[in-house]
């Protein structure tokens, strides 16, 4: 049964219950992985039209830093990610879903779907990516500056000497990967 925005309810629960959240198993990884893949092959346009949203965002990364040598070009499309996954994942349920109900979802109801949920909490889930993603880029300058200050590294191929072959770079790596893990938990908390 689905409820006017169009998204299913569950049969026998009441509207407003609270879901039962259950543990993860690797089995039920695999398990999605691969209903996943049944339903990118009953319906791969969506797949594919999200899919080259996110490969355009990774090439206009690419081209800005190593084409154009606009690295300050990174910071906008780099916040495009978060922005974008939110609705891309809405799109992808939205298709599993109408599977599931036997109907044959087109691009044109699934982009429709997606384009509806700009006023619901999604927007909002959004916006929390992207303030916590901000706060992850900026704390990554701080530990430039702290712990790499002294250093040289005015192209990529110097950075990237720099971080793997000195002992401030694994530092800098190390803190860099402890900070953003907290960030990541208090984005995605475990049950």
């Amino acid at each position: 049964m689905a409820d006017v925005k169009g998204t299913a309810q569950p049969q026998g629960k009441r509207p407003g219950a609270l879901p039962e959240v259950r543990a993860l198993t690797v089995a039920d990884i695999r398990q999605s992985l691969a209903e996943g893949a049944a339903d990118f092959a009953r319906c791969p346009a969506v797949g594919l039209m999200i899919g080259a949203v996110f490969m355009v965002i990774g090439m206009a990364i690419t081209l800005s830093l190593l084409v154009l040598h606009e690295p300050w070009l990174i910071y906008p499309f780099a916040i495009g990610f978060p922005l974008v996954g939110p609705f891309a994942a809405v799109g992808l349920y939205e298709v599993s879903r109408r599977l599931e109900a036997g109907q044959a979802p087109t691009l044109g109801e699934v982009l429709r779907v997606i384009w509806a949920q700009r006023r619901r909490e999604v927007s909002w889930m959004a916006f929390v990516m992207l303030f916590v993603f901000w706060i992850w880029m900026y704390q990554i300058r701080l530990l430039i500056a702290l712990i790499l200050g002294r250093m040289s590294f005015a192209t990529l191929d110097r950075f990237v000497d720099v971080v793997t072959t000195t002992s401030e770079g694994w530092i800098f790596l190390g803190i860099g990967h402890v900070v953003g893990a907290a960030l990541a938990l208090v984005l995605f908390p475990s049950p």
